[in-house]
């Protein structure tokens, strides 16, 4: 078996390799490069090598299909297999690469690369194929067996990693690959078995990503900021893919309340929108659901994302109200977004915000260079053919659709393939990631473009390997599978059938995902399509029980291999000091309910105690709230939590269904196990019909005494509450009607606890119930923190709201002394009346 790099290999670009095996050759993907110069891979090379008989494409970015038409052109017999959107964006994208060509030649005097009726000879051939459906490539004659299996990548709407199961052996192509959530996209859902050749990119190898949400915040910050200025905000964004991630970003921030401004939409995006809401079902739910619930998930008659039209249009835009425009090209190499920025990079109120990968020689990755420079000389760039000294803001944010190196590493370490290949990334990304995977104990070669390597292969392949012929499964048989395997994971029907029948084939994939389908016993992943889980009614009778405590590391590895397949699993917390594990859920509730009989059994087999940490991810409660948000229903505010209630507050205005309110708290329940509720005028009676009442915001109501002077007028009330409060020396951070009662707001509720008796003189004296605000103030807390601890704080602060405590972690050589703890921890618990908690990384709490 051999692999030959004809492109894309040292390189972001021109992806672009032959699989040879038996006496077959397979291309998958023919890209071009981005920068200027020679833009194709070495096609002659196909020709050399005796043509293709197969042709593989894993995504739609011209970087992997731009030279498609030219490649596969002179091998007509050659089927070109990719999945439905793959499909559908290949045919925005090459229909836009061919009036791109056609443009670039009439200027130059030249003949384009191609045209369309090459273009339409790749279609003439295309052949779709659905994720985890095997498909055989040729005919299978004495035993020579060929097969195709595409695993969702993440990354971008269709993107596949594919797997080609040959008569010498096992290889799978990464294409380009995410783990992490993105907006649009389910993450990558890589096969369980191993390989025997991985050829994995590494665009980012040597880089960690910045947490996801908060990057997103920092974006919407800033264009608050900029708009405030009276500028304008340009983000250059690749049509497809990262321009739908900041439009459903935007309009998040809208629904929240957070962002009120037009929002351009310029270039290729509008014709990727219109596919990506055509297929939203190989997307992620989210996306699912904004189709079912608008149609069209990035522009509607009302919404603030509008399509431009006319090339006319763009100065009106530029000479209208502050605006965010997003446009491609994303690296400003060309298309609109080339216009905008030499238009907007003179003037300092207006920002530049890049928000995706930049070659080396793209103007994009020179305006993130030279932006840093303090001499105007150094400051002038080459934009839309027009020199400019850039005076506006600009600014990088990590919404890479691509994985980091500790995920590529990771994902790599659960194949483990007998050799992997890195490709499509430079060379620190590329020696980087290196580092990390012989860190793992793999095996890695960095391919050169041109290069031909010698793959290692195994004949006895486990996904090639025959079998006893078995009957099909029923649901018993699957049911008493998943238990031996782990009830505790998520399975694809792929997954099953090779267990089941020894193999893998393409009708038996179609049997067990029938059985899935129609079987009580299993239910979809509300998270990740194409993934199924056991409705589990008994403990799982777990395998491999040993005598003894784990060892931490055997712990973990146990986990792990448990919780493989659980994306709200977010991380272990070890205390080796009293043999106890804390597993961390982004919904604890629904977590400690799905998990509470298998915990158990596992905490008889390990040995330690395993307990579900309380506290959840506030930041994806109110995602989860706005994506359950009815249609016809609008935010006036950012979701409001209350945590000790388990319960979610959403203002809102608008119109909706009794059905529909009712149907999206039941949902917004089973997936996060909180209460949602509704507050706004003109609403039916079933919208609060789970929720308390308005005048019970957590804490014991103060009410007034009966013979007290009345109700004063609101707004003198609250003038009153806080003058009080301010001679009293106690801060109040807010003051606000809720219901029936007045809300005051301390730093925690503990706090507004230690002065009930002054609330209840207060409620007298003003005739009005006083409630305390349930919630404490998040940021001044962990301020407060910071302020005692300083820099030696390694991780958090984390609140824990329901148990009355804050927790931080320290590197171990920033241990306090006995006394220097118990100072912080009294000092804490003066200001805040909540339990400071002191760990040590990968240690025990302090005390």
């Amino acid at each position: 078996m051999r692999c030959h790099f004809l492109g894309g290999a040292a390189e972001v670009g021109a992806s672009c390799l032959v699989v040879e095996a038996a006496g077959r050759r397979i291309l998958v993907d023919a890209g071009i490069r981005m920068h200027a110069g020679d833009a194709l891979p070495n096609l002659s090379r196909l020709q050399e090598l005796g043509g293709v008989d197969a042709v593989v494409v894993t995504h739609a970015h011209a970087d992997h299909i731009g030279a498609l038409p030219l490649a596969v052109g002179p091998f007509p017999s050659a089927p070109v297999l990719a999945t439905p959107a793959t499909i559908a964006l290949m045919a925005v994208m090459l229909e836009d690469a061919v009036r791109i060509g056609e443009r670039r030649a009439e200027a130059d005097g030249d003949l384009p690369p191609y045209g369309r009726a090459q273009v339409d000879a790749v279609f003439e051939r295309v052949i779709p194929l659905r994720f985890l459906q095997p498909r055989p490539l040729f005919p299978d004659t004495l035993g020579e067996r060929w097969q195709l299996t595409f695993f969702p990548a993440g990354h971008v709407l269709g993107a596949a990693m594919a797997l080609l199961e040959t008569p010498e052996g096992t290889i799978l192509i990464s294409g380009d690959v995410s783990v992490g959530p993105q907006a649009t996209v389910a993450p990558a859902l890589p096969p369980r078995h191993g390989v025997d050749v991985l050829v994995l990119e590494s665009t980012y190898g040597n880089r960690l990503h910045s947490q996801r949400t908060a990057e997103e915040n920092r974006l919407v910050t800033q264009i608050k900021e900029v708009i405030a200025r009276g500028g304008h905000c340009l983000i250059p964004a690749f049509a497809l893919g990262r321009a739908q991630e900041i439009l459903l970003i935007l309009m998040a921030a809208r629904r929240r309340g957070e962002l009120d401004v037009p929002i351009w939409v310029d270039g290729l995006v509008r014709a990727v929108c219109g596919v990506y809401q055509a297929h939203a079902e190989s997307g992620r739910a989210t996306l699912r659901r904004l189709v079912e619930r608008q149609g069209n998930p990035f522009f509607s008659t009302d919404g603030p994302a509008h399509a431009i039209q006319r090339p006319e249009d763009r100065e009106l835009i530029l000479r209208g109200p502050p605006s965010v425009i997003i446009s491609s090209s994303g690296m400003l190499q060309g298309g609109p977004s080339a216009f905008y920025a030499a238009k907007l990079a003179g003037d300092e109120r207006h920002a530049i915000l890049i928000t995706g990968y930049q070659d080396e020689e793209s103007p994009g990755r020179r305006l993130l260079d030279l932006s840093q420079a303090t001499e105007p000389e150094a400051r002038r760039l080459v934009l839309n053919g027009v020199e400019v000294t850039v005076t506006c803001g600009v600014s990088r944010y990590t919404l890479s659709a691509h994985a980091d190196g500790d995920e590529l590493a990771a994902l790599a370490e659960r194949m483990r393939p007998g050799l992997t290949l890195l490709v499509h990334g430079d060379v620190e990304a590329r020696v980087g990631l290196v580092e990390k995977l012989n860190q793992r104990g793999l095996n890695c070669r960095l391919p050169g473009n041109g290069e031909t390597v010698e793959l290692p292969g195994r004949a006895s392949a486990s996904v090639v390997a025959r079998s006893v012929e078995q009957p099909d499964p029923t649901a018993e048989d699957l049911v008493h599978l998943v238990r031996k395997l782990g009830a505790g994971r998520g399975w694809t029907a792929l997954d099953l059938a090779e267990r089941y029948y020894g193999h893998i084939t393409a009708k038996g994939v179609e049997v067990v995902e029938r059985v899935l389908e129609t079987s009580s016993d299993f239910e979809p992943d509300r998270l990740r399509p194409l993934v199924y889980r056991l409705r589990l009614a008994s403990p799982e009778p777990l395998l491999g029980f040993h005598q003894g405590p784990f060892s931490q590391e055997r712990l973990r590895r146990r986990l792990e291999e448990v919780f493989r397949d659980d994306p709200t699993l977010v991380k272990f917390s070890f205390y080796p000091a009293d043999r106890s594990v804390e597993l961390r859920f982004t919904y604890p509730d629904v977590a400690r309910q799905r998990y509470a009989q298998l915990l158990a059994a596992l905490e008889s087999e390990v040995g330690w105690r395993i307990g579900v940490r309380q506290s959840p991810d506030q930041g994806a409660l109110q995602q989860a709230a706005q994506r359950h948000l009815p249609s016809g229903l609008h935010l006036l505010a950012p979701p409001s939590l209350h945590l000790a209630e388990k319960l979610v507050v959403v203002k809102v205005d608008g119109e909706a269904g009794a059905d529909e309110v009712l149907r999206a708290q039941t949902e917004f329940r089973e997936e996060t196990g909180f209460d949602l509720s509704f507050r706004g005028d003109g609403f039916p009676e079933p919208v609060n019909a789970t929720a308390p009442a308005e005048s019970s915001p957590g804490q014991p109501i103060v009410e007034p005494s009966s013979d007290g002077p009345g109700a004063l007028e609101i707004n003198t009330t609250y003038a009153a509450i806080r003058e009080a409060f301010r001679e009293l020396g106690v801060t109040i951070y807010k003051v606000g009607r809720r219901g029936d009662a007045i809300q005051v707001t301390f730093l925690t509720p503990v706090i507004g606890r230690r002065w009930q008796q002054e609330l209840a003189h207060l409620a007298d004296a003003l005739g009005w119930p006083l409630a305390i605000d349930p919630q404490p103030q998040q940021g001044a807390v962990f301020d407060l923190v910071r302020q005692m601890v300083g820099r030696r704080i390694a991780k958090g602060p984390s609140l824990f709201v329901a148990e009355e405590k804050v927790r931080i972690r320290l590197m171990p050589g920033d241990v306090p002394t006995a006394d220097e703890l118990l100072g912080w921890q009294q000092a804490f618990h003066a200001e805040t009346g909540y339990t400071l908690d002191v760990e040590v990384v990968g240690g025990s709490p302090l005390s």
